[in-house]
């Protein structure tokens, strides 16, 4: 059968609101930039299935840890896309099992280059009341941020702030929990973006994302952090062939 979202067989015209998707971590699209490679640059290349990610957290106590240093090994591999006007922005997202569920790493520029290393939040109630003020977000066409009011799950005051689509997800290796996938087969894709109030911007150091593959959703909430500057970059990926340090005493003395 025929992939419904690549009806050209990797060869689409020059019309085509899609990417065409190369080898991993690479495709093609009409702005000719690859935002994806871009921030595997700053991570010091590929990132496969059975690699160990370092990353340094804000907020150990959320994660459950007692340092702030949080340990993942990636489970699955993906790329995805949001077309818009000018293209498709390129960004990658894995999943992790160890102190944090999902590691996705997006580079509109290498200085503007953003790890969110992120936990999934299982709450059935405050999935629904954002999807409720997503709706209403996207209906008031003036806003630019809309207010979320989390403090009965006691999360405070959180701005909506990006919303993304229409988009595509290619699993290209391991598995998600939330949805089933083929690898290299592009599920449709959407996402939107919350941050708490009075971080809004690109300083923002917590989000707060739902993200949709097909009819799946999953919500993500974790720490933003900087990858600007690869020779300090608080995310740090061992490959296979490496061993990572041994963890140090932790912030609880533990």
């Amino acid at each position: 059968m025929s992939n419904p979202y690549d009806p050209y067989g990797g060869n689409p015209p020059g019309n085509n609101p899609y990417p065409v998707y190369n080898n991993y971590g690479s495709y093609t699209d009409r702005d000719g930039v690859n935002e994806a490679a871009l921030a595997l640059q700053l991570l010091g290349g590929t990132i496969r299935l059975n690699d160990s990610i370092e990353a340094d957290v804000m907020d150990p106590v959320f994660f459950g840890m007692n340092d702030f240093t949080a340990n993942g090994v990636v489970k699955a591999v993906s790329d995805l896309a949001i077309a818009d006007n000018s293209g498709d922005f390129s960004f990658l997202m894995f999943g992790t099992q160890g102190d944090f569920d999902y590691l996705v790493v997006e580079a509109d520029t290498i200085q503007y280059a953003r790890a969110f290393i992120a936990r999934e939040v299982k709450n059935w109630d405050m999935l629904q009341y954002l999807l409720a003020q997503k709706e209403a977000y996207l209906a008031d066409s003036e806003a630019s941020i809309y207010p979320c009011d989390l403090s009965r799950w006691g999360l405070g005051d959180w701005s909506m702030f990006a919303y993304r689509a229409p988009g595509r997800l290619l699993l290209r290796d391991g598995s998600f929990g939330f949805v089933s996938a083929r690898p290299n087969y592009p599920l449709e894709y959407l996402d939107f973006t919350l941050c708490p109030a009075g971080e809004e911007g690109p300083q923002a150091q917590h989000w707060m994302r739902l993200i949709q593959v097909g009819h799946n959703q999953a919500l993500l909430q974790g720490d933003v952090l900087d990858i600007s500057q690869s020779s300090q970059s608080p995310v740090r990926i061992w490959r296979q062939a490496q061993e990572p340090p041994k963890k140090k005493k932790g912030l609880f003395g533990l």
